[in-house]
Parts: structure tokens; sequence; C-alpha cells
């Protein structure tokens, strides 16, 4: 397999809609990763993952339906 932009591109879209569909109550709950668990005044790495986590899954929802949705009609037209 050849790794080439495209590729590079189709695996980072992969990675936001694996964030973006997160279940903080089933999945980051149970191992202490809930955002009312972790102090946010802190400037850890577990406190950064939280925010950048919450942030794709409020700001990037609707952008992510159209990427999608591009996506699979270029794979289709393809």
């Amino acid at each position: 397999m050849v790794l080439s932009i495209y590729t590079l591109l189709q695996s980072a879209l992969l990675v936001v809609n694996a964030i973006a569909i997160l279940n903080e109550d089933r999945l980051l709950r149970p191992y202490g990763w809930a955002r009312n668990q972790v102090d946010r005044n802190q400037d850890g790495l577990k406190a950064r993952t939280l925010d950048l986590i919450h942030s794709v899954q409020t700001v990037m929802r609707i952008p992510l339906l159209f990427v999608n949705s591009f996506v699979i009609f270029i794979k289709l037209i393809l």
C-alpha cells in the first residue's frame, strides 16, 4: 500500500470521526476522564486532551457531516 496524502487525510478524518462519537458516560467516565472529574485549571496533558475532545465534539459535528458526505461521494465516483 502506497502512503499518499490522500491516505493521510483519510486517516485523519477517521480519527476526528472517532473523537466526535466518543460517549463520555460509557467510555471516559470509568477511567476518570470525565469533564467533571478533572480539574480544568491545571495545564496538564489530561486536561488538554479533554478540552480537545470536547471542542471536536462541539465544533466539528456539522463540518464532519459535509466532509464525510464528500468523501463518500468521491469514493462512489472513483
